[in-house]
């Protein structure tokens, strides 16, 4: 069982929606804003000839290198859509005309490192048109450490505490450079680490030819914990699913909060708190200036009703009425009474895994993950834990409280062994955090479902139903599958009306029933239908 760590540093934490149902309080009378990192992702392109040849057993007969530009063009569509503070850049090395900040030979900046725009979106895909004479071929293999240098140079201008820094790298090369080379690659490689930026293979295999990670580029690259297994290391079809990986790589993935989990009195765990799922929201609209189309600030002034005056924070209070006197109570008293502990995990104890119901999870669960960066031996303790408690079907009971002023709530870690399904997507150990509800919060349905004499149904019409769920079995059903047909709707229009073309892109809603498909279980159907007929005449008379 392995552990991945970050190891990323004062990172900005992400809150999503349900995970402010958990993590703050309702009555809270205003949240500050939690700024998120900026990302700037640099796409180097290996442009040797080979990645220009037909595909073989390619749907469109397209190149690599035009399947290449369109997930890039898609990549930045998105970016311009839905944050445009984010950077990108795109390099084609191996070619033969030179330009770049450090004159490397056969190095190309197409883009620097700015916000995408709508001509460079519409520029993208006319670079396949004329590239030779554009850029031409070159017959001497670039350095591969100077394209890493070159990317390392374009990032010395950010800051890595408020950017998250990437090299998307596609090549079909998978041949090592020579050995002083070598050396060369993986020195670039750790000088980018240290400032937190991440290197991301997308290989470019052909039909005759498989793309072998082992040769070289795993001394350089950092494997995502999600695509540690075969399906990357021998990835003869990935080229045809290139666009959804780059899709997938869009958002890094953050924790949402980093905390200690105590053991006892003298021992602790670092840990990092990550959200499984959250909702995805259109967008909020921001108000501009109808004659200039600059953004507007919004500013709010709180105005006394006894005197007009504007007010202060400093001249703001609570108050609670106490024999019909206003008892002042300031924001410290407040936080004061709202404070229990230190933000944490406690360890209370263990119980059988059969006493936590499907019920008890009433609120959003999130995912434990080990810490070393906080303590080291983090992960050594959580892969034992995990170990014991699933030989011994356990769950750990732990007093959580997720940040300063939040309610304090008991929770149920439900341990998670590392696995692979069969799409060689990985399963990652850890801890679902599941909050537990309190008494107060179960509610006696007794009183309101009225128990009523028990419906006993004929054999004839159990049976048709039978077939109909035999019948119409969804096989295979992943709801990574399904996009929210509303959201692929709006930013399909959206990016129409930023881009100004003519019509939007046609979104497939994949949710909608099959009824072509149903067509032919219309006798089952029936059946049924008359079993149910049959089953009231019966009962009713008629």
């Amino acid at each position: 069982m392995e552990f991945d760590d970050d190891n990323i540093e004062n990172e900005e934490q992400e809150l999503g929606d349900d995970f402010d149902a958990l993590y703050i309080d309702e009555d809270d009378a205003a949240v500050p804003d939690l700024l998120s990192k900026k990302d700037c992702v640099i796409f180097a392109v290996d442009c040797n000839p080979q990645i220009f040849q037909k595909q073989e057993g390619n749907p469109n007969n397209e190149s690599q290198f035009n399947t290449v530009l369109k997930s890039i063009q898609s990549f930045f569509k998105s970016k311009i859509i839905l944050n445009v503070d984010d950077k990108v850049s795109l390099i084609f090395y191996n070619v033969d005309k030179t330009s770049n900040l450090l004159s490397f030979n056969g190095i190309n900046t197409v883009y620097p490192l700015e916000s995408p725009s709508a001509q460079m979106i519409k520029d993208v895909l006319k670079l396949d048109q004329n590239f030779e004479q554009q850029f031409g071929f070159r017959n001497q293999k670039v350095k591969l450490y100077e394209v890493l240098w070159l990317c390392n140079h374009m990032f010395q201008s950010k800051d890595r505490k408020r950017n998250t820094m990437r090299i998307f790298l596609f090549t079909n090369d998978d041949n090592p450079p020579p050995l002083q080379e070598r050396q060369q690659c993986i020195h670039q490689a750790k000088l980018l680490a240290e400032m937190d930026a991440q290197i991301e293979l997308f290989p470019l295999p052909n039909a005759h030819q498989k793309f072998d990670l082992r040769k070289f580029y795993t001394e350089i690259i950092a494997l995502d914990v999600d695509e540690i297994n075969e399906s990357l290391i021998d990835s003869s079809e990935k080229i045809l699913d290139l666009q959804n990986r780059l899709r997938q790589k869009e958002y890094k993935k953050r924790p949402i909060n980093r905390l200690l989990l105590y053991i006892g009195k003298d021992s602790i765990v670092g840990t990092k708190v990550y959200c499984p799922y959250i909702k995805v929201r259109k967008p909020f609209p921001k108000y501009i200036d109808q004659a200039s189309n600059k953004l507007l600030k919004k500013t709010t002034k709180n105005i006394c009703s006894e005197t007009g005056q504007i007010l202060y924070p400093n001249q703001i209070s609570q108050c609670i009425i106490l024999g019909g006197e206003k008892v002042r109570i300031s924001s410290k008293d407040v936080q004061k009474m709202k404070h229990f502990q230190e933000p944490s995990m406690t360890l209370i104890g263990f119980k059988p895994l059969s006493q936590l119901k499907v019920y008890h999870n009433y609120r959003p669960s999130y995912f434990v993950y080990p810490d070393d960066f906080q303590v080291k031996g983090s992960s050594q303790f959580f892969h034992a834990l995990i170990t014991q408690m699933k030989a011994k079907n356990k769950i750990a009971i732990v007093r959580f409280q997720p940040k300063r002023g939040s309610q304090v709530r008991f929770c149920a870690l439900l341990p998670q062994e590392e696995a692979y399904d069969e799409d060689h997507v990985q399963q990652p150990p850890g801890f679902y955090l599941i909050s537990l509800p309190y008494s107060d919060d179960m509610r006696d349905l007794t009183k309101v479902v009225q128990h009523e004499e028990k419906v006993e149904v004929n054999n004839n019409l159990i049976n048709c139903a039978k077939m109909i769920c035999n019948a119409l079995e969804i096989h295979n059903f992943d709801v990574r599958n399904f996009e929210d047909p509303g959201l692929q709707k709006f930013y399909a229009h959206l990016q129409a009306h930023a881009l100004n073309e003519i019509s939007p892109e046609e979104t497939q809603d994949l949710i909608t029933p099959d009824e072509e498909g149903m067509k032919k279980y219309e006798e089952i159907l029936n059946l049924f239908q008359e079993a149910i007929n049959l089953d009231l005449k019966q009962q009713f008379g008629g």
